[in-house]
């Protein structure tokens, strides 16, 4: 009769933090000593930070109504040409309302704005659509303004993660209202600068470290800068230049790149023109683009209208390839637009 074989505490944790959230959802039933491990912070932590560099994942949108998402996981198959797959898991909004917006994303979180202008309601929900928990969040009186902008990241102070709405007009300062989820209370201060309008991002604003970016005033002529909120200090400041670069075009956006702020600028409305980061200035001659990600190889995943989907981006010789894949190109056989890839996404076991 085989001797059962026992492994230790520590094997047993160091084969589960390689597995992908699917399979450690099930593991929670295995017994209530793994339940517990796999709900331990410091083991979500280090799961988390093990997977973010093992895939590319990329976080889609869909139907508008009812808000449908996608996460696509980009996986290497070794060849030049195929060098990713694309897998689809299509995934239901937690609730539906007259509109909605997405707010931002962080550590597989994904915060989300529902709203109804007939009653004035206004919710936000921070939502792992991994492990479907959620938290929803109603937003005050005091955060309702005729110009407001949102923003979710984590602040790695107070290891908490926090909902920002900045709200303005033209006659005074900007309000800024700060929620963390685990106090689950509103906090307001007053920030020092006076015009926070245009805002010219996709996402309402862009989590990098600790801080929350808005591009400024991009999309007209006029003053630019970009606003920096610093989620440990509750404080707003101006950022001029980055990287050495003055910011002097009318069409700007700001996205994340290899973990880095990256600015997207255009010489006019229609036609973007430049990759930046801290460490490169790069030309792209394309019609509006969306960087998504690094690959291992060095190369950038964007969406490039122009080219009608997800293609790779060689920097060092300016080549493209066509992302190949079943729905890579974000295209159905009517030429339809069907998913829009949106952001980089991480799968993480974090509970909002």
């Amino acid at each position: 009769m085989a001797v059962p074989v026992e492994f230790s505490q520590d094997l047993v944790e160091e084969i589960l933090v390689m597995l992908p959230v699917s399979s450690l959802l099930r593991f929670k039933c295995v017994s209530k000593q793994w339940f517990l491990l796999l709900s331990n912070p410091k083991f979500i932590r280090r799961h988390q930070l093990k997977t973010s560099v093992q895939t590319c994942q990329v976080f889609f949108e869909g139907n508008r109504f009812p808000p449908k998402f996608s996460l696509g996981t980009l996986k290497n198959k070794g060849d030049y040409m195929n060098l990713f797959q694309l897998v689809e898991t299509t995934i239901e909004a937690p609730q539906s309302e007259v509109y909605w917006g997405f707010l931002g994303h962080c550590d597989g979180l994904l915060c989300l704005h529902f709203g109804s202008v007939e009653t004035r309601r206004s919710s936000i929900v921070v939502w792992n659509p991994l492990t479907r928990e959620e938290k929803r969040i109603q937003v005050p009186e005091s955060c309702w303004s005729k110009f407001e902008e949102f923003g979710f990241g984590y602040d790695s102070s107070s290891d908490d993660y926090k909902v920002v709405v900045v709200t303005y007009c033209s006659s005074s300062p900007i309000k800024i209202h700060s929620l963390g989820l685990n106090k689950f209370s509103w906090k307001t201060t007053q920030g020092s600068i006076q015009d926070f309008s245009n805002c010219s991002s996709e996402l309402s604003s862009v989590h990098v470290n600790g801080y929350l970016y808005w591009a400024i005033g991009f999309v007209r002529p006029g003053p630019k800068h970009i606003a920096c909120f610093d989620l440990s200090r509750d404080i707003m400041t101006v950022v001029e230049t980055l990287g050495g670069k003055s910011f002097e075009k009318s069409q700007m956006e700001l996205t994340i790149l290899g973990g880095s702020l990256c600015l997207v600028e255009s010489e006019d409305s229609v036609k973007f023109d430049a990759i930046f980061t801290p460490l490169t200035w790069t030309a792209v001659d394309e019609d509006v683009i969306i960087p998504i990600c690094y690959t291992k190889q060095g190369k950038v995943l964007i969406y490039a209208t122009e080219r009608q989907g997800l293609v790779l981006y060689n920097p060092n010789d300016g080549s493209f390839d066509k992302l190949a894949g079943s729905g890579a190109s974000g295209y159905d056989n009517d030429r339809q637009i069907t998913w829009i890839p949106v952001a980089p996404y991480v799968e993480s076991l974090v509970s909002p």
